[in-house]
């Protein structure tokens, strides 16, 4: 075998484990770009802290196993709101997806009760972060 043809299958093999890295790294940003988890899970988040809303009316938000630990960081105020609410609202809350940031890191989703209240919260990168309140 030659010295060019040597060379030749060297930079071949260079440039296609460059390729094939090249490739798994874009993989790997965008699903960081886009944020971990799809619009269903966070809509699952969602319902699951109405169903920890059904399940404890009264008192602070229990972060204990009954509670999945990504929604340990539901303020005192928006969990105060959401008991309220789901006590006082006997209808199924409507569950929407809003807005995402425009590089897609920050989803809302928004509840809606019978009484016109509202909650919205706000997931960065897949984990709830912030919550929003209001009455109409």
């Amino acid at each position: 075998m030659s010295l060019a043809e040597r060379a030749f299958i060297i930079v071949a093999g260079v440039i296609g484990t460059v390729a094939i890295a090249a490739v798994i790294g874009a993989i790997g940003w965008l699903a960081w770009y886009q944020g971990p988890g799809s619009d269903a899970e966070r809509i699952k988040q969602t319902e699951e802290l109405l169903d920890a809303a059904r399940r404890y009316p009264i008192g602070r938000f229990p972060r204990d196993e009954t509670v999945p630990g990504y929604l340990w960081d539901i303020s005192d105020a928006c969990w105060a709101f959401l008991q309220t609410r789901v006590a006082a609202n006997a209808e199924q809350p409507k569950i929407s997806i809003g807005r995402k940031s425009p590089d897609a890191r920050w989803h809302w989703v928004n509840v809606g009760f019978a009484d016109n209240s509202w909650i919205e919260f706000s997931y960065y990168q897949g984990l709830l972060s912030l919550c929003e309140i209001g009455t109409q």
